[in-house]
């Protein structure tokens, strides 16, 4: 007959020891791989923690190098960690050998977000037909353009920019004027330049160009009062002893047979750089593609679709400032590169004339309809940008102004 074997409490039979080291084994195995993904994530996070700990109390500055294009380079997360925080401070000591006085640390109060009011009025049509959030410049790495329009306060943006991009190692063009065909003709040369390299197409994804492209506005009556009184001591003035080197404001606008309409041009205080239809003819001032094309030609003579297009080019900019409210505009400037502390505008081609009259502005204002139409639509698309990354509103496009009658 057969006996049972007697069984003792509390004591693990061998079959049973190797039962669950087996067991066990498993277990360990099949969770390796979600241990390992939240060592990955936990190292992310608290390289994200502390990048956000070194921003101000109002701005969120982004990494420089983004975690995804890391691991596209095969990366570790300890290596990415390391190669991010070697960058930032190489442009935080970057930065800081820049003047102090082009920089200020505001307090947070100074921009209070309760005293900003998001506008209800806007029906759920105009809602749903807005335009998407402008971009900032930190979150991309595409070439910036400064479209630099002429006595509107460039010299002192583009100097300025041109300091803070170098540290930020972003390629930037700006040092002289050209318009937005100018723009359009260097991201086709690159798109052909990528198009070679991939064997004589351009069609994929990867080859997608995109342009930040930037500006600095000023209102065109003080701006045509600045290009009068400064265009008096360039040489070419004085070598051709022009006879506006011996008027006032005032008798140049009265002249009735103007040979130099530069400070008066409609167009050139904006309008005509966003267009891109200034002359194509070599030694312009300001640079173009060099072609002359019959959607230009049109565009001269259509003055309507020349102001419907630089509103529409002026929104797709990821920032522009105005010249009267330059506070405001380096706060949006300091968002939009990721800036810990706000730019201070520093001041270039300092000069002093008489402030024009009541009486001169509206004189000026009837040579420069387009310029006039479209600073005003800029006010409003600031405050639209304003309100969405200061006061936290959703972000809706601002309605035209009414177009001018041109005639």
């Amino acid at each position: 007959m057969y006996r049972r074997q007697p069984s003792y409490p509390g004591i693990i039979k061998p079959s049973q020891l190797i039962a669950i080291t087996f067991i066990v084994i498993c277990f360990f195995i099949y969770n390796l791989t979600s241990i390992l993904n939240e060592i990955s994530t936990a190292a992310i996070i608290d390289d994200n923690k502390l990048i956000s700990s070194s921003t101000s109390n109002v701005v969120e500055v982004n990494s420089i190098v983004q975690p995804i294009a890391i691991h596209q380079h095969g990366m570790t997360p300890q290596s990415a960690r390391e190669q991010k925080i070697k960058m930032q401070k190489n442009e935080s000591f970057c930065l800081s050998k820049l003047p102090p006085q082009w920089f200020k640390k505001l307090p947070p109060r100074w921009f209070k977000q309760s005293s900003i009011e998001c506008d209800k009025s806007y029906n759920e049509r105009r809602i749903a037909s807005s335009r998407s959030p402008p971009r900032k410049i930190v979150d991309t790495n595409n070439t910036i353009y400064f479209l630099h329009i002429g006595k509107a306060g460039g010299t002192s943006v583009d100097e300025l920019l041109g300091n803070i991009f170098k540290c930020q190692h972003r390629a930037y063009i700006g040092e002289k004027h050209y318009d937005y065909s100018y723009i359009q003709q260097q991201i086709q040369i690159k798109k052909e330049q990528q198009s070679h390299l991939r064997g004589g197409s351009y069609n994929d994804k990867h080859d997608e160009i995109e342009a930040d492209v930037i500006t600095f506005l000023r209102h065109p009556v003080s701006r045509a009062a600045s290009q009068f009184y400064f265009s008096k001591m360039l040489p070419w003035a004085k070598k051709q002893n022009a006879s506006f080197l011996f008027q006032t404001f005032d008798n140049y606008l009265d002249t009735p047979n103007k040979t130099w309409f530069q400070p008066i041009f409609d167009g050139e205080s904006g309008s005509d750089f966003l267009t891109g239809i200034f002359p194509t003819s070599d030694g312009h001032w300001v640079a173009s593609d060099g072609k002359e094309t019959d959607e230009k030609i049109y565009l001269r003579q259509n003055k309507t679709a020349a102001c419907l297009l630089a509103a529409q080019r002026l929104e797709e900019t990821v920032w522009f400032g105005l010249l009267e409210d330059v506070d405001r505009s380096m706060k949006l400037l300091q968002i939009t590169i990721g800036l810990d502390a706000t730019p201070v505008l520093p001041r270039a081609n300092k000069m002093q004339y008489p402030n024009p009259t009541e009486e001169t502005k509206k004189k000026i204002s009837k040579f420069v309809p387009k310029d006039i139409w479209l600073y005003e639509y800029a006010k409003r698309l600031f405050e639209a940008r304003w309100k969405y990354y200061i006061g936290n509103c959703p972000y809706v496009s601002p309605e035209l102004p009414p177009l001018p009658d041109f005639g």
